[in-house]
């Protein structure tokens, strides 16, 4: 309680002035202050890997001494040489990138900015053993391509009468998302109206479902962000949340001392009824494929390991396929990323799976290709190309940055950007034909008319 003293002489109560963590510091004058550190930017759209990741990793006095490694010390939780870098880095092509910006300081808690980026972007954080570090894996349809090497089969059980037990899991389905942001640290709430969207497929039906809220303190209002279209994100990524799954349970040996939540399996089961078939046993030839969420092992105790592993039975992970991997050639390199003397190209980093490495990380040797104009896909050099514009690739770079194709003897010209795909199904290598995804007829649900089923992408 403080007084004041009137013109007059006289007293008065007044009601001292609240106590705020943020305040004015004159030149000159004397204060206590706290190390604060302002992250991101609001002008611009923050890559959500890194935003995160350098909270996560930073532990080093000197600063940016890498893209995670970035603040001084005293900043980060100083997890940079058990984390999976990689994994965070690949967080931004899993979503779109938005403005971020956040004010941290020594009450700020680690929470407030993990847990809305992980939902948004539908990240499982798990321990992986076979790395030993913390990996960030993403929640989608399981599939063949990045499949563990470890199938789930009657052989890995540690009871031979074991039997795999089912149930229908509602706990994913969501009926509606719901957005808060433009966080006011000063008057401590968010400042931009609640943004929901309804999902009225879910509503629909007649299974059990919850509202789901993201209140991301880190994204702030700008002129092209739009709430709406940052939800409608969700929906695109619908096969997690807008039917149950079914989750399975059973015994584990000693493998399961390699396997972490979040990784793909190969299910091979004697006695589980095929969820597409309705015939009991599933086969390898069924191509049926699980995520791993929870495993139990002890290397003391071998005999007492468990597992348990979902399946989507509305979508069948057989038809799944990885993108078709794509190459933009370095317009900017010398010859425009072209050297047709040596067929060598020159690759950007644009359509690359892997955080940093440029796009020829995922061709390999042997692939066949067709190179073309970026902007209207007509043939690259046709008077040069090899029979039937098909170029064969005969060498990788380790780390992408060239691939080697027949050579032309021809240029790219001046204005003109290059790409390099994989060639039709009908021409297709048989590994690339059950590893990628192609485009299909949406009417007869068929590949080129060859009676193969349509692919959906993972």
């Amino acid at each position: 309680r403080g007084t004041r003293r009137g013109l007059r002489g006289g007293r008065a109560r007044v009601r001292p002035a609240p106590a705020s963590p943020h305040y004015y510091v004159g030149s000159g004058s004397q204060a206590t202050v706290r190390q604060v550190v302002l992250a991101g930017a609001r002008d611009v759209d923050a890559d959500a890997g890194l935003f995160l990741g350098r909270f996560l990793a930073s532990h080093d006095a000197s600063s940016a001494l890498d893209d995670l490694n970035y603040y001084p010390e005293g900043v980060g939780l100083g997890l940079n040489q058990i984390l999976d870098g990689d994994s965070l880095r690949a967080l931004g092509f899993y979503g779109k990138s938005s403005p971020r910006e956040y004010t941290v300081d020594s009450e700020t808690k680690l929470e407030e900015i993990l847990k809305p980026i992980l939902k948004y972007f539908g990240i499982a954080v798990v321990w992986d053993p076979e790395t030993s570090r913390i990996a960030f894996r993403p929640l989608r349809i399981p599939t063949a391509s990045g499949a563990h090497a470890v199938q789930l089969s009657d052989s890995n059980r540690t009871d031979v009468n074991d039997i795999t037990s089912t149930a229908e899991d509602a706990s994913n389905v969501r009926g509606s998302w719901s957005l808060k942001y433009g966080w006011d640290p000063t008057e401590e709430k968010f400042t931009q109206p609640t943004t929901v969207l309804g999902d009225n497929i879910v509503k629909s039906t007649e299974v059990t479902w919850k509202p789901e809220t993201i209140e991301d303190k880190t994204l702030v209002p700008s002129p092209w962000f739009d709430p709406f279209e940052y939800l409608g994100e969700l929906f695109g990524r619908g096969f997690l949340y807008r039917q149950p799954w079914m989750k399975c349970s059973r015994t584990l040996n000693r493998v399961g001392l390699t396997m972490a939540p979040g990784s793909y399996h190969q299910v091979i089961d004697a006695n589980l009824v095929n969820p597409f078939t309705g015939r009991q046993g599933v086969t390898a030839a069924d191509a049926l494929y699980a995520m791993l969420v929870a495993v139990e092992s002890n290397p003391q105790r071998p005999s007492q390991g468990s597992c348990k592993f979902l399946l989507n039975r509305y979508r069948k992970s057989s038809l799944f396929r990885a993108w078709a991997p794509c190459a933009l050639v370095d317009y900017d390199a010398t010859g425009h990323g072209f050297d047709g003397g040596t067929g060598v190209l020159t690759l950007a980093h644009h359509y690359s799976s892997h955080a940093t490495n440029p796009d020829g990380w995922d061709f390999r040797v042997g692939d066949l290709v067709r190179l073309v104009y970026r902007h209207t896909w007509a043939p690259f050099a046709p008077s040069a190309e090899p029979p039937g514009g098909i170029w064969t690739v005969g060498a990788v770079a380790v780390d992408g940055s060239t691939m080697t194709v027949d050579t032309a003897g021809a240029v790219i010209p001046d204005g003109e950007e290059v790409i390099a795909v994989l060639v039709d199904y009908a021409d297709g290598t048989a590994d690339r034909l059950e590893e990628v995804a192609y485009q299909g007829d949406e009417a007869t649900m068929l590949i080129d008319g060859l009676g193969t089923e349509l692919h959906r992408w993972a």
